[in-house]
């Protein structure tokens, strides 16, 4: 018996040290922005262009490229957060952005994915 609490007090310790280690947080923080635009793809396409580099044509009609979103000043987590949970009027377009109905996760995951577009200042 003592030899079982040993063992797992050992599996504990690495199991603690391999949840910290930076390549796995690196590892993680590449995950979230693909399953981000695999959920994109899900839901935003039907009036966003959603991959790196895409640019909206001048007679495009829908919403902004993600690309041109991630490279505004003003695009910032909590500012996308707020948007994609409310609805939303273009004073040019009357027309409303719906609340995709997401969830926290499902948000959290677009919105990482929108910022990992950003191109460096």
């Amino acid at each position: 018996m003592p030899r079982t609490k040993s063992l797992l007090a050992v599996a504990a310790t690495l199991l603690g040290i391999w949840a910290v280690s930076p390549s796995v947080l690196a590892d993680a923080n590449k995950v979230v922005p693909s399953l981000g635009h695999d959920l994109a793809q899900h839901y935003c396409t039907t009036c966003h262009l959603i991959d790196r580099g895409q640019k909206n044509p001048v007679d495009f009609v829908g919403g902004p490229a993600f690309q041109a979103v991630a490279d505004r000043s003003t695009t910032t987590k909590e500012s996308l957060l707020t948007h994609l949970r409310t609805t939303h009027t273009n004073k040019l377009v009357p027309l409303k952005m719906p609340n995709p109905e997401l969830t926290q996760d499902e948000t959290v995951k677009i919105v990482s994915y929108i910022l990992s577009l950003k191109h460096p200042q």
